[in-house]
């Protein structure tokens, strides 16, 4: 398949530039990738050759050597290169992320310490021993307890 035979709506640069790259699908966005150079033509049936070659799965593709994407014909080491830089850095970015959230999914808000010293007062108003305020998230906890904060 070559660009030059795409509607110009077709093409993968022409729509990642007008509706963004959610737009694409997976085998667009690599062929963005791996279609930097004089042959763009043969960008995404190259790209659709790695995503079959790896089953569809952007994690198999991701954890490949680079020889591996070189059987595709027309992919040499400076594409497979290109290939390995992005996912890299898609997983430095992931992994930055991941370390902002993590940080602030960990953090109460000023609505649970209000709550936490109301039911605190509250409590303490029926003679009962509040013992912690545990928030919970997907990957941690926060103790008003273990934090000394009761």
């Amino acid at each position: 398949m070559n660009y030059s035979n795409l509607l110009r709506e077709e093409r993968p640069d022409f729509k990642a530039y007008n509706s963004g790259f959610a737009s694409l699908n997976n085998v667009e966005l690599l062929s963005i990738i791996i279609g930097q150079g004089n042959d763009q033509g043969a960008a995404l049936q190259q790209a659709r050759q790695l995503l079959n070659m790896c089953g569809g799965k952007l994690h198999d593709i991701a954890n490949r050597r680079a020889e591996e994407y070189e059987v595709v014909q027309g992919v040499g080491p400076k594409k497979a290169l290109t290939i390995q830089a992005a996912f890299e850095l898609a997983k430095r970015i992931e992994h930055e992320a991941a370390s902002e959230c993590e940080v602030f999914d960990n953090r109460p808000s000023r609505d649970d310490d209000s709550l936490t010293l109301r039911l605190k007062k509250a409590c303490e108003t029926m003679r009962i021993f509040l013992v912690d305020h545990v928030i919970v998230t997907d990957r941690q906890y926060y103790s008003y307890n273990e934090e000394g904060r009761m």
